[in-house]
């Protein structure tokens, strides 16, 4: 099955509406429409350069089966919570980082979701 211009822009404008709800203003997106395997999406990021790219696949071989329902906007939601946790995947990669570091992070990811989903909930 091929995905459509159309599927693309949706996945963009998913994909920007979680960006803007966790606030993740500090990267600079881009978004491709490309072959990416048997993924439904992907991203590609740098922390140090604040720079992600959000990838949307062309398409999947005819053996691989599209999930009935709005998966092009969990993909995106998938893809825009890997940006959220950059932070902390980097910190956690790195052989120097210190604790202290990773504990900053985790409550940056803690004061997000205060700031999004236990607000909305209330």
């Amino acid at each position: 099955m091929k995905t459509t211009k159309k599927d693309f822009e949706y996945f963009k404008e998913c994909s920007e509406k979680w960006l803007e709800y966790f606030g993740l203003k500090r990267y600079r997106i881009d978004f491709e429409h490309c072959d990416i395997g048997d993924n439904y999406a992907a991203y590609k990021a740098s922390e140090v350069g604040k720079n992600a790219v959000l990838k949307f696949t062309t398409g999947l071989d005819d053996q691989c089966i599209f999930p009935e329902d709005d998966w092009i906007s969990r993909a995106a939601f998938h893809e825009v919570f890997h940006i959220l946790l950059l932070r902390i995947s980097c910190i956690a990669e790195n052989r120097y980082s210190t604790p202290s570091e990773l504990e900053e992070a985790e409550h940056d990811i803690i004061r997000t979701m205060e700031n999004t989903l236990w607000k909305d909930s209330q």
